[in-house]
Order: C-alpha cells, then structure tokens, then sequence
C-alpha cells in the first residue's frame, strides 16, 4: 500500500469525503462465504468504511470462528434508534456509536459495560474505553486554505474579522462536530461549565454574520471551498486529510492550542446481544493492529491500540494521543438537544 502515492490510493479504494453525516441511510447487506456455523450481526458505517469493516472483522470471522456475518450498514443515529427500540431484544451484536451515544447507552441500560476480557482491550489507550471501545479516533480542528490565511492557532481565529464571510462551522443539531465544537467554546469562555454556557452563546452569535455556511455535513462544504468562498472552517481531522488528498490542494489542518477533542466510532455490545461471544470476537479484531493500520492510513484515524506502526507520510499528519481533549460525553449526551434547539433559534437569523 505504502508503494502508491497516496491521492491515486484513494482514488483506486474510492474514497469519498465523508466526515459523520447524520441522516445518511444505508442498506443491509450480508457479506458472504460463512460456514453456516454462527450469525452475528454487526452495524457498522458503509460507503469507504465499509470494506475495512469487511476485510477485517467479517472475514476474519468467518474464516477463524465459523460465523456467519452480516453488516448492516447505516448511520450512528440510526443505528442507536434500532438499539433503544430493541431494547434487551437486539438485533445487532455490535453497533458502531458516536461516543456520547455510547455512554449514555451504557448508563441507560441498553449497552454492554466495557470488558477487560474483550481481546486486545488490554493494548488500547485509555481514551479509547468511552462507553465502549473506540475502533477509530478523530479530533475536531481546523481546516483552513493557506492560500487565503495564514496558519491559525487557536479556535478564537473563527472570530478575526478579517475572515468575516468565509467562515463555516456545524450545526449542533445535525452534525456531531457541532456538539464538540461548543464543548470545547465551553472550555474556553464558560469554564468548562456544560450546563451554563451563555457566554458561549454570546460569542456564537457575534460570529453568526461572519459565517458563509452552517453544515450539516462536511461534504456540504466541499464546493465553497474549491470556489474559496470558505477559508477556514471547524472540521474533523479524519475529513480534512481525506479532502486534501483526494485533489483539494489549498487545503491544512491544524489541531489548535486549546487542543482537539476526542471524536470517534465506538465499538458497543447491545445488552441482550444473540451472540456475545462472537460480538467480542469482533469487537477485539477492530482493536487489533491490521484495522487500525488500514483506517488509520486511508482515513486518517488515530489508532486506538498503542504502538500500531504507519507509513511516515501518514504518522506526520496524525496528532499526538496527548494533544486529544477526552470531554464529558455523559453531560454532552444530555444537554446536546437543548443545544441543538437552542442554535435554530439563536443562529438561524
């Protein structure tokens, strides 16, 4: 893999930007070849994430513990839909959860605690036992065109008024980075207080005029960038680095000093899981060193197992596990549809 350069890779694997997109749909599919031994069901991210799912877990299944897989492909925002309907009756064995959903999964009773027996559990990093286990991290930055600017440093770059017009940030209510985004504002300006974040408010607000787009995806972003009406925009690392290498080339990245929070697709068990046996399986082979490698050197995740070895080119763009901001993800899975309906009413004018 390391012997194609890296934009004709991509183009080869068909990779497609794609930060978390709430509202995408997908479709179940099964991915074949078992034995006919054992079912389990794993819901997990389709379109170019899919095949790394496909590869590394599915196959490895089937061929080392006679199971029969099927992925059912959708969205986090479905898939924790499905496992409250389902509740103690689930039909995913795992389910891939934005982090705040795991943990207040588990607290709410519909997801399995984290467990110190699942295979390689031992080998990850702290962070990445939220709720569940995190397969791939991503920290929230910002992507900025060096064409335009020059290198920002910190999140309080948003409000420079020589950038007023050509600004982007996410919607709290429809993208996840927007959720994180404040949490971290909270950190600077509401001292780290969630549940009083006024000032934060009033600094969102004082931004609003000065904003060219409020995504809802990251894919949104796309043709105002390449027309550079978009300079610099609050953004996941995993989708900047992907954007750039798949041909936008006045594009950066910079994690900021006030450090990027913790983002990531966590691995979770439903309770009542049909197979748990097998969900650990699986859960353990996300964990293992050939996932982590192939997400980390085609999305530019951060690996969730310690000493995972990727290609230079790759381990330069990635941050440092200490520079990742671990935020309070119970408190954000609580006050995350007051801030959602907050900003359709402050930040729609």
């Amino acid at each position: 893999m390391g012997q194609l350069p890296r934009r004709e890779l991509l183009r080869l694997m068909g990779l497609a930007g794609g930060g978390i997109a709430i509202g995408s749909v997908a479709a179940a599919c099964g991915s074949g070849g078992g034995s006919g031994g054992r079912d389990i069901v794993l819901g997990v991210y389709g379109g170019p994430q899919e095949p790394v799912y496909r590869t590394h877990v599915a196959d490895r299944l089937e061929a080392e513990d006679d199971a029969n897989v099927t992925l059912a492909l959708g969205t986090g925002g479905e898939r924790v839909s499905k496992v409250y309907a389902e509740r103690n009756q689930p039909s995913l064995d795992v389910a891939m959860l934005a982090i705040w959903d795991a943990v207040k999964g588990v607290e709410d009773g519909v997801l399995e605690e984290p467990d110190p027996s699942v295979p390689n559990v031992d080998q990850i990093h702290d962070f990445a036992v939220n709720g569940g286990y995190v397969a791939s991290a991503f920290n929230l930055g910002l992507r900025y065109n060096p064409a335009k600017i020059d290198r920002p440093t910190s999140f309080e770059d948003l409000w420079n008024p020589e950038y007023a017009g050509h600004v982007a940030v996410p919607d709290p209510g429809k993208n996840a980075n927007g959720i994180a985004f404040i949490a971290m504002l909270a950190q600077m300006y509401a001292n780290d207080d969630l549940d009083n974040v006024d000032p934060v408010w009033d600094r969102l607000t004082a931004l609003r005029d000065g904003l060219v787009l409020q995504y809802s995806s990251e894919n949104d972003t796309n043709s105002l960038w390449d027309a550079q009406d978009i300079w610099i925009a609050v953004s996941s690392s995993s989708f900047a680095w992907q954007f750039k290498f798949e041909g936008s080339a006045d594009v950066d990245f910079v994690t900021p000093t006030e450090g990027g929070a913790l983002m990531g697709n966590v691995a979770c068990i439903p309770v009542g899981a049909n197979n748990p046996e097998l969900a650990r399986k699986a859960v353990g082979y996300m964990l293992d060193e050939p996932f982590q490698k192939e997400f980390a050197e085609t999305h530019y995740f951060v690996p969730s197992r310690e000493g995972v070895t990727v290609d230079a080119e790759t381990q330069e763009l990635l941050p440092d596990p200490s520079e990742l901001v671990v935020l309070d993800y119970s408190t954000l899975a609580r006050v995350r549809p007051d801030w959602s309906d907050r900003w359709t009413r402050e930040m729609a004018g």
